[in-house]
């Protein structure tokens, strides 16, 4: 997020400069700032739920090594896969959010 950037505008920013991909805000998932992930400052990560309606166009940019989409099922109860808080905010939005979506990549708006 760039510096009095406003942070719906700036994660649609970041997905299309990361992915290739565009999406809507779905909601807000959560607001994360506990745990020292980065020794030289304190990290917030402010995490949106995105729709989006088409993968087709998905591909690595900018500072992305690589993009992939992964199966829930799969990953739900693998936390060594993840990095920082990132499994953490995974199952947060299971226990919020996941009996809400059929299928989590269509637009339900």
């Amino acid at each position: 997020m760039d510096y009095g950037e406003n942070p719906e505008k700036s994660v649609l920013r970041e997905l299309e400069e990361e992915t290739n991909l565009k999406g809507t805000l779905k909601r807000l998932v959560g607001v994360y700032g506990e745990g020292n992930w980065d020794p030289w400052k304190h990290v917030v990560t402010i995490v949106y739920e995105i729709n989006v309606s088409n993968f087709n166009e998905m591909k690595a940019l900018d500072d992305a090594k690589e993009v992939n989409l992964f199966d829930l099922e799969k990953i739900k109860n693998q936390s060594s896969l993840f990095a920082f808080d990132h499994y953490i905010i995974l199952t947060d939005w299971i226990s919020k959010f996941a009996h809400s979506n059929l299928d989590p990549t269509m637009d339900t708006k």
